[in-house]
């Protein structure tokens, strides 16, 4: 039952909660030693208090914001407490990020009285999201998606089939009867749907209901696309890509040709060890029963994947060039860590660019298919012709070794590869086409970090072995 708390007691009631959830904090260490049935009701209720609070903290940001609107600009909250705007005391206040501030004003606007109007006070925008967020029936992340949705098709939609729209998805995220939106009975009661599962009903709705079809939501999702990239203060480089359902589709399959599975290696020495369940052997490598070594996460693959694909498109003749010549990734290295530590791990090398410091043997996979320069900036010569395969030489490894990466298991196209040199630079081999073998550029890391090898096979060619497994049994693809 919903009761009406005066101004005067807002803030007591506040302080209460406040201490309620500190109790709360202090004793849910002890959760997990709870009876199976007890900890599901612990999780629910756990669940509708989140609800909750970010329901206040919707309201919160709205009243702040509502304030510093109809507030004298030298009277605000924000600037009564030295802050430049309501955002930036709502971030220090809250500790939240403006993403997340953001999140809560979206939620606000559409679910907060809209002031007066006329004929009194305006309903919110979505009277039955507020109605199941002030009852704390539906989370930030629901809201948001049946908020987005139907405030694309919002002003072309007859106001009663939005509102059919809007009940039968606040039904569906709280898993009530569509009848009985806000859940006042229990007959009728589902499970209730998970964000991603909301969004694609709510795509369903949005369609349905626009008089305009796909077209004008499409368009006001294609203005949102972007791509964001920068360098983390570790050093890592981090994105953010928003792409349209086309675009994003195009991307998706891209990186699904590039990792599905197309067969697995096998032994040509049955005795090779077999764990059969992807643990750890007793060489630390982690093994499915045909002997593949690909630690890789998902997430993983893909980033190697995406990075494959441009490293590929900036080898294009049509390129975009820079100064004349192709996008090209300089290091520096003294020519003696180089030698010292291309095979054995330590030594340090540093990207031009950033002048971040990267292992001397990561700057050794690289000049394995690049340049290598002197301190004049001229090609060094080491006593041998030239440190990379030539174009030609490219073309006939590329041909004497099809299918790309040569790494068992790993699916790599020609185009992601890099020629390895598998008697090394550092170790007096010559760059020839019967001292090249193709490998993507993870496959490429393993080598120089030690982990995968290249052996000589009985027929002369070359083949990529995990480095734990005895000389003389190679892997042949099946």
């Amino acid at each position: 039952m919903k009761t009406t708390t005066t101004h005067d007691g807002l803030v007591a009631l506040l302080r209460q909660a406040h201490q309620a959830m500190s109790a709360v904090v202090d004793a849910v260490s002890s959760m997990s030693a709870l009876p199976v049935d007890e900890l599901a009701e612990a999780v629910s209720v756990a669940g509708g208090i989140a609800r909750l609070t970010d329901a206040a903290m919707a309201r919160t940001v709205t009243a702040v914001e509502e304030q510093a609107r109809l507030a004298d600009p030298e009277q605000t909250l924000a600037r009564r407490c030295g802050m430049r705007d309501a955002a930036t005391f709502l971030a220090t206040a809250t500790g939240a990020s403006r993403r997340t501030l953001k999140r809560w004003r979206d939620v606000g606007a559409a679910t907060a009285p809209r002031g007066l109007g006329s004929c009194g006070e305006l309903p919110p925008l979505f009277l039955h999201l507020a109605e199941a967020l002030e009852a704390g029936a539906i989370s930030t992340d629901q809201a948001l998606v049946v908020r987005e949705h139907l405030h694309q098709a919002r002003l072309r939609a007859h106001p009663d089939d939005l509102d059919v729209a809007e009940r039968a998805l606040v039904a569906a995220a709280t898993g009530a009867d569509p009848d009985d939106a806000c859940g006042e009975h229990d007959c009728g009661r589902q499970l209730p749907l998970t964000p991603e599962l909301l969004a694609v009903q709510a795509q369903v709705w949005r369609d349905a209901i626009d008089p305009d079809g796909p077209e004008p939501a499409y368009e006001e999702l294609r203005k949102q696309r972007s791509f964001t990239f920068g360098q983390r203060s570790d050093g890592m480089w981090a994105g953010r890509l928003l792409l349209p359902p086309d675009q994003g589709e195009a991307l998706r399959l891209a990186l699904d040709a590039h990792n599905a599975p197309r067969g697995l290696p096998r032994y040509e020495d049955e005795t090779a060890p077999e764990t059969g369940n992807g643990q750890p052997d007793e060489h630390g490598a982690d093994l499915n029963r045909h002997g593949r070594l690909d630690e890789r996460t998902t997430a993983q693959r893909q980033a190697d994947t995406l990075v494959g694909i441009v490293t590929a498109a900036m080898t294009d003749p049509d390129a975009p060039r820079i100064g004349g010549e192709s996008a090209t990734l300089m290091i520096t290295i003294t020519e003696a860590e180089l030698a010292e530590h291309a095979s054995t791990g330590g030594g340090t090398a540093h990207l031009d660019q950033t002048g971040e410091p990267i292992p001397a043997h990561v700057a050794a996979r690289l000049i394995c298919d690049g340049y290598l320069l002197g301190e004049d900036g001229l090609p060094l010569k080491l006593g041998r012709a030239r440190r990379s395969h030539t174009r030609h030489q490219r073309r006939a490894i590329l041909t004497a070794y099809p299918g790309g990466c040569q790494n068992p298991g790993c699916h790599a196209p020609p185009s992601f590869t890099e020629i390895h040199h598998p008697v090394w630079w550092s170790d007096g081999g010559r760059t020839d086409t019967d001292n090249g073998v193709p490998l993507c550029q993870h496959c490429h890391i393993e080598v120089h970090a030690g982990r995968l090898r290249c052996e000589r096979g009985s027929d002369g060619r070359w083949y990529v072995v995990p480095s734990w497994q005895p000389r003389g049994r190679y892997l042949i693809a099946s």
